[in-house]
């Protein structure tokens, strides 16, 4: 599911945008929700948990990247 948001940007501008998708959206129509955007591009935009989700994943690809190399090394080096 996705939300639909609408902001003011600094210099006035009015915005809308898609934010999601979520399992369980933070928020219900009418509601306020935190958004964190770019001052230099105030369309991208996202909630902080979204953020918190896009590091925890990073970590998560270099991790398994690590452990993939470990095994591949293993592997050749007992051939």
């Amino acid at each position: 599911m996705n939300l639909m948001v609408r902001h003011t940007s600094p210099d006035g501008m009015e915005l809308h945008f898609d934010l999601g998708p979520f399992r369980y959206p933070p928020a219900d129509i009418g509601d306020t929700v935190t958004v964190i955007y770019d001052p230099r591009d105030p369309r991208n935009a996202e909630t902080p948990d979204q953020m918190t989700k896009g590091r925890l994943s990073l970590s998560f690809m270099a991790a398994s990247a690590a452990v993939a190399v470990f095994s591949l090394a293993l592997a050749l080096l007992s051939s």
